[in-house]
């Protein structure tokens, strides 16, 4: 489960700024940590910026050591400051698996070399948590290492370049390591999906239509209003993880009567379907996912969404009885209402604001201000501008 994720020095975050899911109040679960965390706030105030920020980061802790560098959308400095060009981006997760806390994470530069972008981690550490107190279990500083508690750089053969993560070089070599159980972990059971396209996600629906579970897909899509009969897949186009299956390759299929009605899903159904098409099979996994606690992170959840329908997506992840490995959402909507719901407390609720003199990005809980119910309807005052999170809009001629 993750409890906070922090970025500095990535476009228009400056200063570190933490999105947390730590539960103040103590009342989720026995590890104190919520389940959804939403973030509101003004178009181009920075809501996808950090959402972003998290999916890089992860990606780049999945990826297998590589002799070229892929890391340079890692390192994309606060535009507004001379310094931040010459300052290396910086991202740190903390987290828990089996039990165990540890915090992680790294910073990167990018640099030219012979008129080629390359890139490099100057700072990398993982530390776990024992009683509270935080212990090393590697710190690096450029490719200077130091080893500790059971991980001995001597049994690994020196990193080869320096845009190569510490973790994912344990991890190839040490299916034994704690490097590889976090590497293991993230990469099974995170997900991404940003407000431009959710054709990245279509892979999971569709796999799990081949392997014998689309009567589970079928009976999730009813959950939320959507009745097909059937699903059909094109047999002349294979499933490649990877790659984007395209939607005029699947039918969705009603019985009426006697007769059967094909409908193509990407000419004949609506784009709030298309959506909730590609993301109910990585819904499906996480809930049914009996182990291990998941993350999904949806920029823009009420794109395409009736309001009834974002609600459930988050009573979801709330609820203790069909959420019962605590698996996590983070997502960013304008949709007020959900604040209006009573279910969600005020420590999960951020704002984000754009400081109009240095266009950096700040954001902040509810739980920040004093004075105002743990749990209640929070709309009303936000609405009101006490919070702030708000758009300045100005009156056109034709308003006056």
């Amino acid at each position: 489960m993750v409890i906070d994720f922090s970025v500095q020095n990535f476009r228009s975050i400056n200063e570190i700024q933490t999105i947390s899911f730590s539960d103040k109040l103590k009342v989720r679960n026995k590890n104190s940590i919520f389940t959804s965390v939403g973030i509101f706030g003004p178009n181009g105030s920075g809501k996808t910026n950090i959402m972003k920020a998290f999916n890089l980061f992860l990606q780049a802790m999945r990826q297998e050591p590589k002799t070229f560098p892929s890391l340079f959308e890692l390192h994309q400095p606060f535009a507004f400051s001379e310094n931040s060009w010459n300052e290396p981006s910086f991202f740190q997760i903390i987290f828990i698996i089996d039990k165990v806390k540890y915090r992680y994470g790294f910073t990167v530069k990018n640099y030219m070399n012979d008129s080629v972008q390359m890139q490099k981690i100057q700072e990398e550490w993982l530390f776990f948590y024992d009683n509270d107190k935080s212990y090393p279990i590697f710190l690096r500083e450029n490719n200077i290492l130091k080893t500790y508690n059971n991980l001995n750089s001597n049994n690994y053969p020196p990193i080869a370049h320096e845009h190569i993560l510490y973790l994912s070089h344990v991890s190839a070599y040490d299916k034994s390591s704690i490097c590889y159980r976090i590497l293991k972990y993230f990469n099974s059971n995170t997900y991404y999906n940003d407000a431009t396209t959710n054709e990245n996600l279509r892979i999971f629906t569709l796999q799990l239509i081949e392997k014998g579970e689309k009567l589970g897909v079928l009976n999730m899509l009813e959950d939320f209003g959507i009745n097909f009969h059937d699903i059909d897949l094109d047999r002349d186009t294979p499933l490649v993880y990877n790659q984007i299956y395209p939607a005029s390759k699947i039918e969705t299929i009603q019985k009426l009567s006697n007769r059967i009605v094909k409908m193509n899903l990407e000419n004949n159904e609506s784009s709030g379907t298309i959506r909730l098409f590609d993301i109910i099979g990585v819904l499906y996994k996480i809930f049914n996912n009996k182990e291990e606690s998941s993350l999904l992170i949806l920029d823009e959840i009420d794109n395409d969404f009736h309001p009834f329908l974002v609600l459930k997506f988050i009573n979801m992840f709330n609820s203790p009885h069909l959420n019962k490995t605590n698996s996590q959402i983070l997502f960013s909507s304008h949709e007020t209402h959900i604040m209006t719901e009573g279910k969600m407390s005020k420590y999960q609720f951020y704002l984000t604001e754009k400081n109009n003199y240095t266009y950096s990005t700040k954001y902040y809980s509810l739980g920040a201000f004093k004075g105002i119910k743990d749990y209640g309807d929070f709309t009303r005052k936000y609405l009101l501008g006490l919070f702030g999170g708000l758009p300045f809009l100005r009156n056109s001629s034709d308003e006056n």
